[in-house]
């Protein structure tokens, strides 16, 4: 019995120190942010979302500079108006100003929604390339740079990932 012990220690010792050895060289890390940033699908999907919301604060900006005149041009009017008239205005313009938020509102939640949906689509299209780099370089895990304290530059593959992910990825729509 208490050779089949030592054996059965002896075999755990051994395989743990093997497996030790061996997964510190297939253990490696990516830089996720810095993958979508630089790579031209990443970079072209950042400038699309860019150009989106300066478009959107543009609108923004005119349409609350067009209420903002027409509200003053309301108020310079109550004294020629008659009351009714005066009210109705101001009753008019609350509308427009409540259909604006609105508008406004829901247009920054599509935004916001499709940027997420966006970056998920990017994501699913890595993943499988993430897969394929694991694969093919015998690699046990690839680790998130973000969730690390510490790690060797040489168990970073990010500018590999960048490459592969131009070659194979041409635009996330």
């Amino acid at each position: 019995m208490k050779k089949i012990s030592i054996f059965f220690l002896s075999f755990i010792l051994f395989f743990n120190i093997i497996f030790t050895a061996h997964s510190t060289d297939n253990i490696v890390f990516l830089d996720l942010n810095r993958v979508i940033k630089e790579s031209k699908p990443g970079a072209s999907l950042i400038k699309k979302f860019e150009d989106i919301k300066k478009k959107n604060i543009d609108f923004f900006i005119s349409s609350e500079k067009m209420l903002k005149d027409e509200e003053l041009k309301i108020i310079s009017q109550k004294k020629m108006l008659s009351n009714e008239v005066y009210k109705s205005k101001i009753v008019e313009f609350q509308n427009k100003v409540s259909k604006y938020n609105f508008e406004k509102s829901q247009k920054l939640k599509n935004f916001d929604i499709d940027k997420v949906k966006s970056y998920e689509k990017m994501m699913n299209l890595i993943t499988p390339i993430l897969t394929e780099i694991a694969e093919q370089n015998s690699y046990l895990m690839i680790f998130k740079k973000e969730s690390l304290i510490i790690g060797k530059t040489e168990l970073d593959i990010t500018n590999d990932v960048i490459i592969v992910v131009n070659k194979k990825i041409d635009n996330v729509k």
